[in-house]
Formats: C-alpha cells, sequence, structure tokens
C-alpha cells in the first residue's frame, strides 16, 4: 500500500518535472524566434551540407542569415559568409519518379510516386580572392528548405556580372 503511494507519487513528480521542462522549452523557442525576427535573422534547421565546405558530406546543418552574414553551422564548426562576398545563389530541384505496378483484383495497376530533392548552390569569393561554391540539400524529401533560403539570400546579392579571364 505505501509502495503503491510511493511510486504513484514519484511518476506524478516525474510528470510534472517533464511538463515544467517542456513549458520552459517553449518560452525558451518562442524567446528566440522573436528576437531573431527583431534582428533579421532566419534560421533553417533542415538542411544538409552535400558538397564545398570541410565537413563530411550529408552532415546536418543549421543554418541562419542575418542581415550581414550567412552562417552554416556543421560537424562541429561554425561556417561565415559576408553577404557582400556572395555573388550566386541558385537553387536546383530533382524529380525522382517511382512507378508502382499493384495487383488489384487480377487487373495491375500503375502507381507514379514523385519525390523532390531540393538543392541550394551558393557561389562566393573567398577570403583568399578565388571563387567557390557551397551545395546544400534539403534534408527530407519534398521540402523547399533551400529554395526559401536561396529566396532569401538573392534580394541582397549584387547583380553585376563579373568578368573572368580563363
Amino acid at each position: 500500500m505505501i509502495g503503491t503511494i510511493i511510486i504513484t507519487a514519484i511518476i506524478f513528480l516525474l510528470g510534472g518535472v517533464a511538463a515544467v521542462f517542456c513549458i520552459r522549452m517553449i518560452i525558451i523557442t518562442s524567446t528566440q524566434r522573436r528576437n531573431d525576427k527583431r534582428a533579421g535573422i532566419v534560421r533553417f534547421y533542415s538542411i544538409v551540407h552535400i558538397r564545398g565546405l570541410n565537413a563530411p558530406v550529408n552532415c546536418n546543418s543549421m543554418v541562419y542569415l542575418s542581415p550581414e552574414h550567412l552562417s552554416i553551422t556543421c560537424g562541429g564548426q561554425e561556417f561565415l559568409i559576408r553577404l557582400n562576398q556572395i555573388t550566386n545563389a541558385e537553387h536546383q530541384v530533382d524529380l525522382d519518379e517511382d512507378q508502382y505496378l499493384t495487383n488489384r483484383n487480377g487487373q495491375l495497376v500503375a502507381k507514379t510516386g514523385r519525390t523532390a530533392s531540393c538543392y541550394a548552390i551558393i557561389s562566393y569569393e573567398s577570403t583568399y580572392g578565388g571563387l567557390s561554391a557551397i551545395i546544400l540539400r534539403d534534408k527530407y524529401a519534398n521540402r523547399i528548405e533551400c529554395l526559401k533560403l536561396i529566396n532569401k539570400i538573392k534580394p541582397h546579392i549584387d547583380a553585376q556580372i563579373r568578368q573572368v579571364q580563363l
């Protein structure tokens, strides 16, 4: 009897602690969003690094765009690119169509499923004067995080065409 009361009290106590933790996280997150909006910062969480940084391929990345720079946190490192270094930003969408044949009451029925993968290609002038590029991809199929990122970067790019002697 006493053991049941103690176990019930412990369960309620743990539930209360979990509820307080969740409420605290919601408050912290909403405060961060409010501060980000005030500072002009936009964050993107569902993006992975493909190429161009000194980080592993398919590494989960946290990308944020501030009024001064683009920050990509990946593989335990933060990579910063000033917006005036970015020379071009484009997106690419790859569509994969999968065809499925199912047998329904003796009849073959063809179904087509589409999966879209969105990529962001960001070209920039490195600190050493050369041109470099970073390729990022949406972490999940049929998301448009990379497209949103590119649409936020494009207004900050100088539209001037640079002539490169080959």
